[in-house]
């Protein structure tokens, strides 16, 4: 995936704590390389700060 494929692809931002998923950051932590799309993260994802699930992210608007 190209560095401009990676821009466009989505952020969610969880609804409890404001954590916000980038997929152009990458979360090695998590085992979600850079280029992650949030849609195609395990059923189990969590949040890391506050524990929510999927079900309690939204797509977010990015600041640029």
């Amino acid at each position: 995936m190209t560095e401009d494929q990676i821009q466009e692809l989505d952020w969610y931002s969880c609804l409890h704590c404001g954590w916000t998923f980038k997929p152009e950051r990458g979360y090695p932590e998590m085992n979600l390389p850079k280029g992650t799309d949030f849609n195609t993260v395990d059923a189990d994802f969590k949040c890391p700060k506050c524990g929510a699930g999927l079900k309690d992210f939204a797509l977010r608007d990015k600041p640029y």
